[in-house]
Order: C-alpha cells, then structure tokens, then sequence
C-alpha cells in the first residue's frame, strides 16, 4: 500500500527503469536455406511450429545443445502472417515463424552484449540428403 506521493513517484520511476527483458528471434525462415543447407518448405515450418507449440510443455530451453536452462523462458511461438521490418531494420518475411522469449537479468545483459543471439531448434526430422529439404519435423518425446 503506497502511504504518500513520495513513495508513488519512487515507485513510479522504478517500475520505469526496469527492463522487460524480452526478445522477439526468428525460428525458421521457410524456403530459406539454413546454416546446415537445409532448408524446409512453408508448409513444414507451419507444422513444425504447431508441433512445437503442442509439446512446449516437453520442451527444456537449453544454452548452446550444451545444457538445460531455466534462465529464460518461452513466452510464444508463431508464424508471422505478413511481410514487415522488425524495429531493429530487420526484414521479417511472411511466414517465417517466430518466438518470444523472456530472460534471466544476468542473461539478457549477455543477450545485449551480444554474447547470446539466435535461437535453434532442438528437433528430430527427416532430410532429403539429395535436396536438402527437411521435413516430418517433431519436437514429441516419443
């Protein structure tokens, strides 16, 4: 309970101060080559996503395919429905899915140094070795 203005103004600048500690990344960019030269169809990322998003509860974050983490959390996971510029100048094209992410206070400084971006996908699937192309992607334990 706030007991006078000084108290309401001190709590106001702190709650101004504080940092959300959130980030919007790029899951998957369909039809989009990835680091490995693979790549998966729209249709794929889409499934991929909803499989994503109905095992999330299965899903442990982890830092580096190193360790388990619970130093930041996922928040959502969707398929951008338009093209559009991120506020940072990036380009987001239609369909590409996407994930929002809340940090640890020691991670997100990591996060604004730099030391942490980007996000891969811990998944099983199968790839065409001929193409490249990804596909039957399941985050499911089984």
């Amino acid at each position: 309970m706030i007991k006078n203005i000084k108290e309401l103004i001190l709590k106001s600048a702190k709650q101004e101060t504080q940092e959300e500690r959130v980030s919007v990344e790029i899951v998957y960019v369909p039809e989009e080559r990835d680091h490995h030269n693979q790549y998966m169809s729209k249709a794929t990322v889409v499934a991929a996503c909803a499989d994503f998003n109905s095992n999330l509860s299965n899903i442990s974050p982890n830092l580096y395919h190193i360790s388990n983490t619970n130093k930041f959390e996922i928040i959502k996971s969707w398929i951008n429905e338009i093209d559009m510029v991120s506020p940072t100048g990036e380009e987001v094209k239609e369909g590409t899915w996407l994930v929002k992410l809340r940090y640890s206070p020691e991670l997100w400084v990591e996060k604004k140094r730099g030391n942490v971006c980007g996000v891969s996908i811990g998944c099983r699937g199968v790839v065409n070795p001929e193409t490249g192309e990804i596909t039957k992607v399941s985050f499911s334990p089984d």
